[in-house]
C-alpha cells in the first residue's frame, strides 16, 4: 500500500467520523495517524512531534508524500502501510475528546477492514524508562507536557546511549556533536572538548544498546558556540570507547532554556522566549548533528 492509498483510507474513516458527528480534534489525527507508523518513519515521526508548534493535517500530508518520495530516490525500501494507524483509529475501545467530553469512535474491531495484523507494532509511544523530564512513565522526554517548565527539576538517570553504538565501533576523531533523544547524558571521546571537568571513579557505565558497559573516565562541561551565546553542555561524560559526540536532547534543551526545530535538511536551535535562531546544524546520513565547522546564522 502506497503512502497516498494509505492517506486516502484515513480520509475515509474521518469522513464516517463526521458523518456519525463525531469529528476527531485535528491534534488527534496528527498523532493517531503517527501514532501506528513502522520503524521507517520513526526518525520522521520524532521530528514532526518535536516541532513545538506542530503542523496541519494537509501540511503533514503533504510531509508524508515528500518523505515517501525521498525514501523511494534513495533506493530504500518503504514498508508496506498495513494501516496500524487507522487501525488505532478504528480499534475498539478508542475514545477522544469532543468538547472535552469523552467520544467512542463508531468503529469496532469486527466491523474494521483496517484491522491490524502485525503481531508487533512499531509505534513512537515510549514504554521504556520513565521520562527524563518529569520521571513519570509511557513517554520520552521529546513528547514530554513539562519539557519547558522551568519548575520541574531535572533528575539525572543512568548513563545510556543508544544511536548507532556497538561494542565492536571504533572510536574515531569527530568534531561534530550529534542530536541524541534516547541518551541520558552528553558524552565525548575526546578530553579536550571538556572545559572543566574532574576524574570519574564511580561504579557506573555508559551502556549501550546491546547492554554492554563503557568505562567512563570524566565528567565535565562543554558549550557550543552560537550567534548569541554559548549553549553549554553540563555533566558531559568522557567515554573513549564512543564513536560520536552525543548532545542529549533533554538536558540540552532543560539547561539552555532553548527548543530544537527539525527540518529535512538541517536543524535549528531557537530560544525558547525570543524565537531566535542561536545555532544551525546539519542532517548527515540520516542524523542530526551540529559542528564547529558550520555557519552561524
Amino acid at each position: 500500500m502506497t503512502m497516498g492509498d494509505y492517506l486516502l483510507k484515513i480520509k475515509n474513516i474521518l469522513d464516517a467520523l463526521a458523518t456519525a458527528e463525531e469529528p476527531l480534534f485535528e491534534s488527534d489525527l496528527i498523532y493517531q495517524t503517527l501514532e501506528g507508523f513502522p520503524s521507517d518513519f520513526e526518525h520522521f515521526t520524532i521530528v514532526v512531534l518535536t516541532i513545538p508548534d506542530g503542523f496541519s493535517n494537509d501540511e503533514l500530508q503533504s510531509l508524508l508524500l515528500q518523505q515517501e518520495i525521498k525514501m523511494l530516490r534513495a533506493h530504500k525500501k518503504v514498508t508496506d502501510f498495513s494501516l496500524d494507524a487507522s487501525a488505532h483509529l478504528t480499534s475498539k475501545g478508542r475514545t477522544f475528546k469532543k468538547n472535552n467530553q469523552p467520544v467512542r469512535l463508531p468503529f469496532s474491531d469486527k466491523d474494521s477492514e483496517y484491522k491490524d495484523k502485525s503481531p508487533h507494532k512499531n509505534t513512537i509511544r515510549y514504554k521504556g524508562s520513565p521520562c527524563q523530564i518529569c520521571n513519570r512513565p509511557n513517554h520520552s522526554a521529546l513528547t514530554c507536557k513539562s519539557r519547558f517548565d522551568a519548575s520541574i527539576k531535572y533528575t539525572p538517570q543512568k548513563p545510556s546511549a543508544y544511536m548507532l553504538e556497538t561494542a565492536t565501533s571504533p572510536p574515531s576523531a569527530n568534531h561534530s556533536w550529534y542530536v541524541d533523544s534516547d541518551a541520558s547524558h552528553h558524552v565525548t571521546n575526546d578530553l579536550n572538548y571538556l572545559k572543566l571537568h574532574n576524574e570519574y571513579t564511580g561504579p557506573e557505565q555508559l551502556r549501550i544498546g546491546n547492554g554492554i558497559g563503557w568505562n567512563i573516565h570524566h565528567i565535565g562541561t562543554t558549550s557550543l558556540s552560537s550567534s548569541h551565546k554559548n549553549l553549554v553542555l553540563h555533566d558531559t561524560l568522557h567515554v573513549l570507547n564512543i564513536t560520536k559526540n552525543r548532545l542529549f536532547v533533554a538536558r540540552f534543551t532543560f539547561d539552555n532554556d532553548v527548543f530544537l526545530e527539525f527540518h529535512p535538511s538541517h536543524v535549528l536551535v531557537k530560544d525558547w522566549k525570543s524565537k531566535k535562531v542561536l545555532l544551525q546544524g546539519s542532517l548527515d546520513r540520516g542524523l542530526y548533528r551540529f559542528s564547529h565547522d558550520e555557519p552561524l546564522p
